[in-house]
């Protein structure tokens, strides 16, 4: 026969079990607490396109986590007219990994100094301190983070027609970004 003691005793007993199983799952990734992710990219590139407040770089690059980590990178500076002294003023940049996995940030500020300037129509040298905001992962979507570029800049000269031109440009960056 059936018994309403027995029924509400069944019912609670399910309520409580399915209860416990629903504590025991695991959070959702967005309610999980999340921890920063630190890379460090070594990169090398040319410069690309100059106007007087801006240049485009391209170049290949390699993360410290082995093959998986190499990557082609791509940036589009703005600075200030006299370049140095000088400040980066904004742009973006982007590094593609191997891995499918795409790092993008736009720059927020940096300096640039020169090291070396190039007497006589010498490479001339600049060593460039960049942050960037609003860095985001692909493999880590509406995570947004910061980072910071380190570059060697070196601007390759030559006399053409009794006056001294820059005809090419080189970066060699660390670029560290938290996410």
């Amino acid at each position: 026969m059936f018994s309403i003691r027995a029924f509400n005793r069944r019912a609670t007993a399910l309520a409580l079990a399915a209860l416990g199983a629903a504590l025991a799952l695991p959070l959702p990734a967005a309610a999980a607490a999340t921890t920063s992710q630190t890379d460090t990219y070594s990169m090398t590139g040319y410069e690309v396109y100059y106007a007087p407040d801006q240049a485009v770089f391209v170049g290949t690059g390699a993360g410290l986590d082995g093959p998986r980590e190499l990557s082609g990178w791509y940036t589009s500076v703005y600075h200030t007219l006299s370049v140095s002294p000088g400040n980066v003023t904004g742009g973006s940049a982007t590094l593609q990994r191997i891995d499918g996995v795409r790092i993008d940030g736009t720059f927020s500020g940096g300096d640039v100094a020169q090291t070396n300037p190039g007497y006589d129509c010498t490479t001339e040298t600049h060593i460039v301190t960049a942050n960037l905001e609003n860095v985001m992962r692909t493999d880590q979507p509406g995570v947004v983070g910061t980072g910071v570029l380190t570059a060697t800049l070196t601007h390759y000269h030559a006399w053409i027609f009794g006056t001294c031109y820059a005809y090419s440009a080189r970066v060699d960056a660390t670029i560290t970004v938290s996410v």
